[in-house]
């Protein structure tokens, strides 16, 4: 389990003034419970309780940059919060194809 802070520059934008809306939060999470093989059991049952233990502080989204591929479009909107509808329109003017390089 890793912590980031999140202060200083972070908190100057206001929460509509970028895409991320978290600008209020002092902390950023990461559990991974993973192996280099397969997944072992006791690995991902301490992975869950980690998370499971800290649900009653969480906001529910995550920092995109730190997200899994299937989290599912829930989490991001949540990510996004009041956001995401601009950003989505932004993304569909700007990169309708999703380019990758």
């Amino acid at each position: 389990m890793h912590l980031y802070p999140i202060n200083g520059a972070a908190h100057k934008p206001k929460k509509d003034d970028t895409p991320w809306s978290y600008r209020d939060a002092t902390w950023s999470e990461v559990i991974v419970a993973s192996t280099r093989i397969r997944p072992i059991p006791i690995t991902l049952r301490v992975g869950q309780k980690l998370l499971g233990g800290a649900a009653s502080i969480r906001s529910g989204s995550a920092y995109v940059n730190f997200m899994m591929d299937g989290e599912g479009d829930d989490r991001i909107r949540a990510t996004y919060r009041d956001n995401f509808d601009r950003l989505a329109r932004t993304k569909a003017k700007y990169d309708p194809t999703t380019f990758s390089a």
